[in-house]
């Protein structure tokens, strides 16, 4: 083969290979969406952690408020099928973390500041009690939030596919706890420090499919379609990895297991038995500890919420339903 074809090739595979590596590893079903949801009504909202956060708001102005917090490396686009479904009967209040989609890089990403930041955000948006849905990362923070704000006016929580302690321990690779010192952190600390570099990287393998390939069998079970992967695949390519480092660095400081048994509000977990980064042993304890905590069982990965967006959502209208009156 001539080297112009060779690297005619190559080149193609570099810019479209994600299209190919999506479709094989996904199922054909067809299924609606999702996709980029543009900005309605937004805010910054400035806290006094010198973090800013980009908050949008959707839905019923005088409905039940719903916050809805994503997890680290995503963004609120991730919430497609839930906005569609609620936003006809519930007040969405929709926050992307510091650092993801449209918010400014993070003053702090520790959980204790985030937990602060989110009274700040309840304060400046949620006049009467709202309900928290946070997922992964963002059921951390409202573990954490509870357990700084106990007396907060919190209708109630829901918490999917959220660690009650260092993450890495309740994953389905527990010994990666035992590599953070020594392999781990520094590799996370090495990441801030050449993020530039990496963030060209993590692009190539975005587009030439080798990170769909990862979040494929990290993220999914493989009833997923195309169109679901490639959308996960481009939210996470376009999340600053010093952003992703930081957040891995303070994540192993989570614990809030003590904390959980002094939750007064009513709680939904919700866990999945495919889920590679937070067991589903794992969320039903923290179900079991919260003393009007619920668990629920949903099929997929630690992205059921798109994988299965039906199945979500019934448990959370189910549990919504309960609330009223």
């Amino acid at each position: 083969m001539k080297k112009h074809v060779k690297v005619f090739v190559l080149a193609t595979i570099l810019a479209v290979g994600r299209y190919p590596v999506a479709w094989l590893l996904s199922s054909a079903k067809r299924r609606r969406g999702p996709q980029r949801i543009k900005s309605g009504r937004s805010v910054k909202l400035s806290c006094a952690s010198g973090n800013t956060w980009h908050i949008e708001l959707a839905g019923r102005a005088e409905g039940q408020p719903l916050v809805l917090i994503h997890g680290l490396n995503s963004s609120i686009q991730q919430w497609y099928y839930q906005r569609l479904f609620f936003e006809k009967h519930y007040r969405l209040i929709l926050a992307d973390l510091p650092g993801h989609g449209h918010s400014s890089p993070p003053a702090t990403l520790s959980l204790a500041a985030l937990a602060d930041d989110l009274e700040e955000l309840l304060a400046a948006s949620c006049p009467q009690s709202p309900v928290l849905y946070g997922h992964s990362l963002g059921a951390m923070i409202i573990m954490e939030y509870c357990k700084r704000y106990p007396q907060a006016a919190v209708k109630a929580i829901i918490l999917q596919h959220g660690s009650f302690t260092n993450p890495l321990k309740t994953s389905a690779f527990p010994w990666l706890a035992k590599v953070w010192k020594p392999l781990l952190e520094p590799f996370f600390k090495g990441v801030k420090t050449f993020s530039g570099l990496v963030w060209f990287f993590a692009w190539l393998y975005y587009l030439s499919g080798l990170s769909v390939l990862f979040y494929r069998f990290l993220f999914f079970t493989g009833s997923q379609t195309p169109k679901q992967l490639l959308f996960i695949s481009r939210i996470a390519a376009g999340c600053p990895p010093a952003v992703l480092a930081e957040g891995m660095l303070q994540l192993v400081k989570h614990e809030a297991t003590d904390a959980l048994g002094r939750f007064s509000m009513p709680a939904l977990v919700i866990g999945a038995p495919d889920d590679r980064l937070v067991r589903p042993d794992a969320c039903r304890f923290i179900a079991g500890q919260i003393p009007k905590g619920i668990y629920v069982t949903v099929p997929g990965g630690h992205q059921s919420l798109v994988e299965h967006p039906h199945r979500i959502n019934k448990a959370l209208w189910g549990f919504l339903h309960t609330l009223k009156g």
